[in-house]
């Protein structure tokens, strides 16, 4: 009988080694789909210490796993730009999660969803966040506190401009009690 060393592959209940072939498995997968846990799933390992060793170890890796990662998120801007810009074709399915196929054609019937506007305003703000994205500021004039949302480079010169206004109210009730003195 074999003596059953500490490294041995062949040990009892023993998870597969995160070898070659299993790394390209688990970046394709990564870049498939962008998800550390699916990618684990679909190589055969079950603990993210794996991976991190491997990242720690292998520059190499670390960097492929780096691509991988931004390989995903060009894939899911892309469908998100399509969506929010086209919307976007689905199958009609009944309650069990079948397709329900035309009866002329026997392909799956598909309906078109619409753009869809939030996925789009969303995307605007990544692309060109001084102009899409909006910011949370209590701007107060005349001690009326209002909560105002606005592109935040025109949330900006806003700001600017009560500051400026308060300022001169300021220096007007300066001037009239410097002139009764």
């Amino acid at each position: 009988m074999p003596s059953m060393t500490k490294n041995s592959y062949k040990r009892a209940g023993r998870k597969p080694r995160f070898n070659d072939s299993r790394r390209a498995i688990y970046l394709d997968a990564l870049a498939q789909t962008g998800v550390i846990r699916e990618a684990m799933r679909a190589c055969g390992i079950a603990s993210r210490a794996t991976i991190k060793t491997a990242r720690d170890s292998d520059e190499a890796f670390a960097q492929a796993e780096d691509e991988a990662l931004e390989t995903a998120a060009d894939r899911i801007e892309a469908a998100m730009t399509l969506r929010g810009l086209y919307g976007q074709e689905v199958p009609v399915v009944d309650e069990n999660g079948n397709a329900i196929l035309d009866k002329e054609t026997g392909e799956p019937r598909t309906v078109q969803v619409p753009p869809d506007n939030k996925m789009l305003l969303a995307m605007a703000k990544a692309v060109r966040p001084n102009r899409h994205a909006t910011e949370r500021r209590h701007l107060t004039s005349n001690h009326h506190s209002t909560v105002t949302y606005m592109p935040a480079d025109v949330l900006e010169g806003e700001f600017e401009r009560l500051l400026e206004e308060q300022r001169k109210k300021t220096d007007a009730i300066l001037a009239k009690a410097h002139s009764e003195l």
